[in-house]
């Protein structure tokens, strides 16, 4: 058994030589303190062989060298739990590095892309205003384009309708010179009639019969259906002049350009009316307007 042990012991030795060569600086501990338990091992077995006298070191020699090897045990532990330690500390300011330069590399790389966004962003702005320039100068291109082809067509319309606007105010002027001349005959109608109603030398008879007279000269029943009628037609020439203008304003459009519900009855009344001229009772049309009831 002592023979057992002591090639067993020699190995440990040989073992824990290698491993404390081997860099691991704990290991020296457990080599030095095995190495004394060894000592004091051969120090007990050469007492008993009686090489080495009996006393109470050698009798206690390996009480005395497992005391020294716990001690240097819990040596080798302290320093290896040191050891441990300073690995974890190292271990975890490698991490932190880490991770700041992990987030320092992501603010680089947040800070690059805010600066591409940013760039793109606005790329796209003035993209988008050239396009809204551009949108809007076609915008202004299309609405002249409309307004000069609806001014083409009224041009050629302009000949009759000037035609047709004429008649009615030709028929208004007309009728002026005879209606100025009517009302001046009214109004000496009334002068007479104020002069011989405040003649007092006259009776009551002989003031109706200058009035009656006077009223007889003038053919006051012919004039008063000469001024109704001149009436009339100066009011049919103006309602006439009216309806062309508000046929031309409806064809056009020109101040409006925005969509809004229309009557299509009063637009293919207004092209009629303009139109009138240009058929001048060669063509017969048929007009059929529907009623649009909600």
């Amino acid at each position: 058994m002592q023979v057992t042990t002591g090639i067993g012991s020699l190995f440990v030795l040989y073992l824990s030589y290698r491993i404390m060569i081997s860099g691991y600086s704990p290991a020296k501990y457990f080599v030095y303190g095995w190495t004394v338990l060894l000592l004091g091992s051969v120090v007990f077995l050469l007492k008993d062989y009686g090489i080495l006298d009996y006393n109470n070191f050698t009798s206690n020699s390996v009480q005395i060298a497992s005391v020294i090897e716990m001690a240097l045990l819990s040596f080798g532990l302290a320093y290896s739990i040191n050891i441990l330690k300073q690995e974890k500390d190292e271990s975890q300011k490698r991490e932190l590095a880490i991770s700041l330069e992990n987030q320092q590399l992501i603010r680089e790389q947040n800070t690059v892309l805010e600066q591409k966004v940013d760039e793109r962003t606005h790329e796209l702005k003035e993209s988008n205003a050239s396009l809204q320039t551009t949108l809007a100068h076609l915008k202004e291109a299309q609405s002249q384009l409309v307004e000069a082809e609806k001014m083409a067509s009224l041009g050629q319309l302009t000949a009759g309708v000037a035609h047709e606007i004429n008649n009615p105010i030709n028929f208004v002027t007309s009728n002026v010179a005879p209606l100025k001349r009517d009302i001046k005959m009214i109004w000496e109608t009334l002068d007479e009639v104020e002069r011989v109603a405040f003649n007092t030398d006259l009776s009551d008879s002989e003031k109706q019969l200058q009035i009656k007279k006077f009223k007889d000269d003038l053919d006051i029943g012919y004039l008063k259906t000469e001024v109704d009628y001149l009436l009339k037609g100066m009011d049919e020439g103006a309602h006439r002049t009216a309806e062309i203008v508000k046929s031309l304003r409806i064809f056009s459009r020109i101040d409006e350009d925005t969509l809004k519900f229309a009557d299509i009855n009063e637009g293919l009344t207004s092209t009629m009316i303009i139109l009138n001229s240009l058929i001048n009772n060669s063509i017969e049309v048929e007009k059929i307007l529907e009623i649009y009831q909600e």
